[in-house]
């Protein structure tokens, strides 16, 4: 059976946007609304994390964080799975990592490519779409992000890990999706 799978690029709640976000004006997101509304499932890069954490890392480039009403739009609008591998993940330490999958849940968004520890952050995401199972696996650069066996971060590109995860997610899933 047919479906759509919607995969945006980052959506990074920050900057010009927390004053509408703040407002409940979430016109910077209408153009996206008639794709979300197709599809039977979307997907989006949160960019930032969200957490009232301080504790930056040490890092070159900026630490970016936003606020949890910066998940609003994205319920609301209709997206399904964030992913959270990328290099801003852990901008605000292991609380921030914690946070923002926790505001996540909060929100009913579903995440997948970070964790508490390397091997949830390597978890396969299943939804079953129209009678499909799709898997999604979410990699990042190695880049101040990467979970460890004993501390939250992002999934990293590992070629040895990364090959073995896609292999033996496709002898569980219809359909593979690797962002």
């Amino acid at each position: 059976m047919k479906f759509n799978i919607l995969i945006t690029g980052d959506y990074c709640p920050i900057g010009r946007n927390i004053n509408e976000i703040d407002n409940n004006n979430f016109e910077f997101l209408s153009p996206f609304a008639p794709f979300v509304n197709k599809a039977d499932f979307s997907i989006t890069n949160l960019e930032a994390p969200i957490t009232e954490s301080n504790h930056k890392i040490i890092k070159s480039g900026p630490n970016i964080k936003a606020k949890k009403n910066a998940l609003v739009p994205l319920k609301d609008i209709g997206f399904n799975l964030v992913t959270l591998a990328n290099n801003h993940i852990l901008d605000f330490d292991q609380q921030g990592v914690k946070d923002t999958i926790d505001s996540c849940k909060e929100f009913e968004l579903e995440t997948v490519g970070a964790g508490k520890n390397l091997k949830e952050a390597r978890s396969l995401f299943v939804s079953e779409i129209k009678g499909n199972k799709i898997g999604v696996l979410n990699f990042a650069e190695n880049e101040f992000c990467s979970a460890t066996k004993d501390s939250y971060g992002a999934n990293p590109v590992n070629l040895i890990s990364n090959h073995n995860d896609i292999k033996n997610a496709k002898s569980k899933v219809d359909y593979l999706i690797v962002i």
